[in-house]
């Protein structure tokens, strides 16, 4: 691989590739400092991602996504899905019969350019990262029956696909997922999610930006209304995050950040599941009575 969880990315504020004037932003203006994986997912640190899909060249990043089912239908029973786009040369050839820039290849890095997918293939790929690389084909189906008397039979699923096999890795995005919700430096800690709920909560924000920057100047509108009309606010999470049991995915089309718009949503959603899942049907509780995740390092500013 290019690159190991512990490894560490200097994030100044903007990203640059070798030889060129032209800077892609991380959302703090002067940069979180020297971070690794963990700290990276935790902060959402646009310049690790960057440079990483930058390393690996749009070639073999797609052929990566593609595993994770992005760019193509997850196949669940359901009619007129869409796959979504997974980005390319040879798309963007096809599609616009225009050239393909490095630049698009480093804001693909983070989802961003012609990115698009659905929030089923958010919560599939998540629930694969959860469930230790297994990927299995999300379905509504169950069984079927000729009539009320007729015994009920099982809908054969398609079986599970396992598509990674390093745990040190998986590890590593899980206690990152751990450091959105729970570390003072995360990006949904703030929101307070995870404040009495009596499991882990692993997540992680997004917020997609509608409109691409047409001048150099940073933009200090924080009004929530203004950023709400410029941004999709995305939210991902799984839990127990010991005992994976559900994944969610939450994208609201007019929501200024991922962590205070869409991460209240998926904590109702975790609520229902709870209060839907009958108490002898639970994971077991953690050791302690209020889950306690583990801390999570601070970034070296240089």
């Amino acid at each position: 691989g290019l690159r190991n969880p512990s490894d560490t990315v200097l994030s100044t504020g903007t990203y640059y590739i070798p030889g060129s004037s032209r800077g892609y932003r991380d959302d703090t203006r002067y940069g979180a400092g020297r971070v690794n994986l963990i700290q990276a997912i935790t902060q959402s640190v646009n310049t690790y991602f960057y440079s990483l899909a930058y390393q690996m060249g749009i070639g073999r990043f797609d052929q990566w996504m593609a595993k994770f089912g992005f760019g193509s239908p997850t196949g669940i029973d359901l009619p007129d899905e869409t796959g979504g786009v997974l980005p390319s040369p040879e798309w963007k050839s096809r599609t616009f019969k225009q050239p393909w820039y490095p630049g698009e290849t480093v804001i693909s890095g983070i989802g961003q350019g012609y990115w698009m997918v659905t929030p089923l293939q958010m919560a599939r790929a998540l629930a694969t990262l959860a469930g230790g690389g297994l990927s299995h084909t999300p379905h509504l189906l169950a069984a079927t029956s000729d009539g009320l008397e007729s015994p009920e039979i099982p809908y054969k699923q398609p079986a599970p696909v396992q598509l990674t096999h390093d745990a040190a890795d998986l590890e590593a995005i899980k206690q990152g997922m751990l450091g959105v919700v729970y570390n003072p430096s995360g990006t949904a800690y703030a929101a307070g999610i995870g404040n009495g709920f009596p499991y882990l909560i692993a997540g992680k924000t997004g917020t997609a930006e509608r409109y691409s920057r047409t001048t150099e100047a940073y933009n200090t509108n924080k009004n929530l209304q203004y950023l709400a009309e410029r941004h999709r606010a995305w939210f991902i999470c799984y839990a127990p995050a010991n005992h994976p049991e559900i994944a969610i995915a939450v994208v609201l089309e007019h929501g200024a950040w991922g962590g205070s718009a869409a991460a209240p949503i998926a904590r109702k959603m975790l609520n229902q599941w709870l209060a839907d899942t009958p108490p002898s049907e639970r994971p077991p509780l953690p050791v302690t009575a209020v889950a306690t995740p583990p801390s999570a390092p601070a970034p070296t500013i240089p």
